[in-house]
Order: C-alpha cells, then structure tokens, then sequence
C-alpha cells in the first residue's frame, strides 16, 4: 500500500491506474514515465511483484539534516532481490540540486545495503523489448464486470 497519495484530483501532470494482475489490482502512476516502467514490469518475468510509493525513506545532507524521500516503485525479484526505483527524465537529472539529492539518497541506501536505482526513459522504453510489451498489453484480454439485472 503506496504511503503518499498518487493520484489525486490536483496536479498538472498525467495521472492514472495500471490494472496490473501481477500485483492483483491498480497501481497509481503520476507521469508517463512511470505508467510506462510499470508496463515493464508487469510483463517481465523476473520481476516478481512490485508497488508504487512503498515506503517514506530517511537521508541526510552533508550537513545532517534529515531529509524525507519517497520511492516511485519498489521492485521484488523472483531471484530475493528488491530494489527501490527512482523515475525520472534524463532530462531533470541535468539540474544540478535534483543530482545531488539522488547522490544522496544512493549513498544512503548503499550504507544500509539496499539496491535503488535510477531509471530514465532511456532504460524504460529500450527497444524492442518495449514495443514487445506494449503488443503484449495490447493483446491482453480485457475484464469487465457486468451488472446483473434481477
């Protein structure tokens, strides 16, 4: 269960569910880069299950101060392995103040032995594994629930 709130009636970015029946119900996205590294997930075979905002994460700034962060999915392998993911446009991670703070947050999950790793959309939508998935989704039978009249 997410611990911060993702899809919400504010914001001006894309929101939305993924029905994923790997995790067995929707999970919330709040960028395309997101919904689409969820799409990843959902179909590949190693993972073995996954969640969205799973957890408020501690690191600290040169200084000590004590800063609050959320991971975007956290990711459980069929192999025990279980990695947090940061989603993010390559882009962004120009600014100077955004790569300093995920330099942090990865120094503070590697002093507590803990896998995160940063994804762009660069390891998200490689090809042709994407476009693969994607066909793969597409081609998903659909469920829809329908009323019964009595």
């Amino acid at each position: 269960m997410p611990v911060r709130k993702v899809v919400r009636r504010s914001g001006k970015n894309f929101r939305g569910y993924f029905p994923s029946r790997k995790v067995g119900g929707l999970i919330g996205w709040e960028s395309i880069h997101e919904r689409d590294a969820i799409l990843i997930l959902e179909y590949t075979p190693e993972v073995k299950t996954f969640e969205e905002q799973p957890s408020e994460e501690t690191y600290y700034l040169d200084d000590g101060t004590a800063r609050k962060y959320y991971p975007d999915l956290r990711v459980d392998y069929a192999d025990g392995r279980v990695v947090d993911i940061e989603i993010k446009p390559s882009q962004k991670l120009e600014n100077p103040v955004l790569a300093e703070k995920l330099s942090l947050v990865a120094r503070r999950y590697a002093q507590l032995n803990r896998e995160f790793v940063v994804w762009t959309e660069r390891e998200i939508r490689a090809e042709p594994r994407f476009s693969q998935y994607k066909a793969l989704h597409r081609q998903r039978p659909r469920q829809f629930r329908i009323a019964q009249e009595i």
